[in-house]
This record gives C-alpha cells, sequence and structure tokens, in this order.
C-alpha cells in the first residue's frame, strides 16, 4: 500500500472522518475481507507513505499482519506530497524482494517458475498534478 500522508490529507469528509482516516480505514477493511481466503495467510503487505526516504517504509509484513496494522494506526498526515518518490520506493522494494524470491535475477531475466503476483494500490486524495516518478537509477 502507498498511502498518501500529504498534509492535505488532513481534509475533513461530510461525514466528519480526515481524508487519511478514511484511507487506513479502506486498508483495514482490505485485510479483513482478504482474509476470509485461506490463501491470505501467504501475502505480504508492505506500507510505504510520503515521509522521507528514511521512514517512508512504515511496515513490511508477513501473516498475522500485527506490525503493519501497528504501523497503520500510527501513519499520520504531514508530509509533503511526494507520491511519485513513494511509488518509486515501492517499486524498488518490490524489485529486492523479487530478487531475494529468486523471481528475478540479474542476467538471468525473469523466472516464470517464481511467480511472483504483486498489486501495489495507492490511496490518495488526488490533489497531486499528475504523478512524476523520479527517474530510475
Amino acid at each position: 500500500f502507498v498511502l498518501d500522508t500529504s498534509a492535505s490529507m488532513n481534509q475533513r469528509t461530510s461525514g466528519g472522518l480526515t481524508l487519511i482516516d478514511c484511507a487506513k480505514s479502506a486498508v483495514e477493511h482490505f485485510l479483513k475481507v482478504r482474509a476470509r481466503d485461506a490463501s491470505s495467510k501467504m501475502d505480504t503487505y508492505a506500507l510505504v507513505t510520503c515521509s522521507d526516504a528514511a521512514t517512508a517504509l512504515r511496515a513490511y509484513s508477513k501473516f498475522p499482519f500485527t506490525n503493519f496494522t501497528r504501523a497503520l494506526k500510527t501513519v499520520v498526515a504531514k508530509d509533503l506530497s511526494l507520491l511519485g518518490a513513494a511509488v518509486k520506493r515501492s517499486l524498488d522494494l518490490l524489485n529486492l524482494q523479487r530478487l531475494v524470491n529468486g523471481a528475478d535475477t540479474y542476467a538471468h531475466g525473469y523466472s516464470t517458475a517464481s511467480l511472483d503476483p504483486t498489486v501495489i494500490i495507492l490511496l490518495t486524495d488526488g490533489t497531486e498534478e499528475g504523478l512524476q516518478l523520479p527517474i530510475m537509477q
């Protein structure tokens, strides 16, 4: 999950909740619904925010996801809107994970036997003008 933690996420909805609380609630709901499937015990979740590089990765957790939910509850909206950098960090993390799992290897390409399906869910208020990814290095 890439969570927009820019200050604009402190806006209140008509129901009185802030956008950051709505986003956190959506993630919690996703986890509850996903937990109904027995294969969810094989899932790994990462929580990436818009904060600076040192603290952007808030959690990286496998079942039972206690560290993930604990980190999710502590997220506050106070950062700059650096969604491109946050998405790049999540892609870098994914790339690293695929190297560790042997799904992607340098000079040998992608191993179809080590299938690692991935979904990146971006939760944002959409106030940033276009998503610009930093140059990949």
